[in-house]
Order: C-alpha cells, then structure tokens, then sequence
C-alpha cells in the first residue's frame, strides 16, 4: 500500500490534522454534489410525469422550456458548489505556508 503524502511545511504532527481537514471538506463537497443530483432526478420525473399529462403541443414546449430553465439552474448550482469548493482548498493549501511566504507587492496609483 502507497502511503500518502502530506504537504506541511514543517512535517510536524499537525499533518494529520491537516489531513481531516481536507477529507472533511471532499465529504462536504461530494454530499453537496449528491443532494444536487437527486434534486435534479426527482425535477426530472416530475417534468416526464408533467409531459404526460399536457393536452397541447404549446404546453409541451412550455414545458420544455422550464424544463431547460431548471436545468440551467442545477448546472449553475453545480458550477457555484465546485468553485466554492476549489475556493476553499485552495485557502487550506495555502495556509500552513501564509507566514513563511514572501509576495511583493506593488502600489497602484
């Protein structure tokens, strides 16, 4: 088995800390992309059960069209879940490394 490797700048015991702190925010992560998933499969058997029961071909595009608004909402959700979360690993990546790095920096006038 490949043991991992944990990037800390000291290699001290706060590693495994470190570690929790990376799967709890993946756990978060992969639970927010599954709540999102099963929204979007029950909005979808609603709209095939919705389908189902129009009467006219404008209701059916109706329909459609709401259908794909929908769609575009969950896209959005996913999209904003994901940046959120490369946000955030990012911010904990960096973080044990914030002290001992040097940035110039520049003034704006």
């Amino acid at each position: 088995m490949i043991e991992p490797i944990l990037l800390t700048p000291d290699m001290s015991s706060k590693s495994d800390a470190f570690a929790r702190d990376f799967s709890g925010l993946f756990l978060a992560y992969g639970l927010r992309h599954m709540n999102l998933a099963t929204s979007n499969t029950l909005q979808s058997f609603e709209h095939v059960t919705r389908l189902l029961h129009a009467n006219t071909h404008s209701e059916v595009i109706e329909l459609s069209h709401d259908y794909c608004q929908t769609q575009m909402d969950i896209l959005n959700r996913h999209a904003s879940c994901t940046t959120d979360f490369i946000c955030e690993i990012t911010l904990q990546t960096a973080e044990p490394f914030r002290l001992k790095a040097i940035l110039p920096c520049s003034v704006v006038l």
